[in-house]
C-alpha cells in the first residue's frame, strides 16, 4: 500500500502547530493535512508518531560544499558537479537542496 498515515504528532502549519491531525502521503508525497478521524487515516498503513513534532524539511538554497567538495576552494564545472551529487544534509533537516554556478 503506498498510502501512509502520520499520526499522533504536533504538526507545524502556517498558522502553528496543530494537534490531532494526520499527514497523509500518497508514494512519498503530502496530499492533505486532515483530522485523524477522516477516514483516510484508516484505509492508510498507520505510523504512531508519539507526539514528536513534525516539520517541514528544510531547503538549502545556496550551497558552498558538499561530497568533500568546498566551491571556494576548487571553482570549476566539476565541483559543482560533485556538490550537485552529494545527499542533502538529512540530519540536519535540510531536503532539498541547489547550488549556485
Amino acid at each position: 500500500m503506498s498510502v501512509r498515515a502520520l499520526l499522533n504528532s504536533k504538526i507545524l502549519t502556517d498558522a502553528g502547530f496543530i494537534e490531532g491531525h494526520a499527514v497523509i502521503l500518497d508514494r512519498g508525497r503530502i496530499v492533505a493535512v486532515t483530522p485523524e478521524s477522516d477516514p483516510r487515516c484508516s484505509a492508510a498503513v498507520r505510523e504512531d508518531l508519539g507526539g514528536s513534532l513534525l516539520l517541514p524539511g528544510f531547503i538549502d538554497a545556496q550551497v558552498n560544499g558538499g561530497g568533500g567538495v568546498l566551491f571556494n576552494d576548487e571553482p570549476t564545472i566539476d565541483a559543482i558537479d560533485a556538490i550537485g551529487r552529494s545527499p542533502p544534509l538529512w540530519h540536519d533537516g535540510v531536503s532539498s537542496h541547489s547550488h549556485q554556478r
